[in-house]
């Protein structure tokens, strides 16, 4: 068999939040949105204000709305996973997983291989207009008493049934493997 490789995922650093995503952009428009309308319920309810009436508040009203619609038209080339990048990359053969050239663990050494697969890249995700980067996937197995855990991105899907149909079914003869 030959090695099959796959490109492995990190947060990237000092991305906690960040505005440029389409989905945040949208909510931040509808937060702002909410909170004009409660205000504007309260001022009108025990002060009799139209706050609407007010140029800043017609100008942040605007803005909200912008924020929606910009996220809105951005969300349908927006890759969800944007936060991810590729640092390295796992192979696999019927012998051993290595890890960014530089690291091996021989299947003989390991007990129990666990795969999480939930995507492959460009799939929309459900109920969004995000694309898929492909990187909600794991592995996670000991070697040496040491836990490893890495996410990894399924380019396509011909990428997935290789990974499902030929890898697993030969990992499967030598360890454990649950998928």
């Amino acid at each position: 068999m030959e090695r099959i490789a796959f490109d492995v995922v990190t947060p990237k650093k000092g991305v906690v939040f960040d505005i440029s995503k389409s989905g945040i952009l949208m909510l931040v428009g509808f937060v702002g949105l909410g909170f004009l309308l409660i205000f504007g319920a309260i001022f009108h309810k025990f002060h009799e204000i139209i706050i609407l009436d007010y140029l800043a508040v017609k100008l942040i009203f605007f803005a909200c709305l912008i924020s929606i619609l910009i996220g809105n038209f951005t969300s349908f080339g927006d890759y969800d996973g944007n936060d991810l990048a590729t640092t390295s990359v796992l192979f696999f053969d019927e012998n051993e997983i290595t890890f960014d050239y530089t690291e091996t663990f021989p299947l003989s050494e390991i007990a129990h291989i666990k795969f999480r697969i939930f995507d492959y890249k460009g799939v929309r995700k459900a109920r969004s207009a995000l694309q898929s980067l492909g990187a909600d996937n794991y592995l996670e197995f000991k070697h040496e008493g040491e836990k490893h855990k890495f996410q990894f991105i399924i380019e396509s899907e011909r990428h997935m049934q290789l990974l499902t149909e030929k890898l697993i079914p030969i990992l499967k003869e030598k360890t454990k493997v649950t998928y």
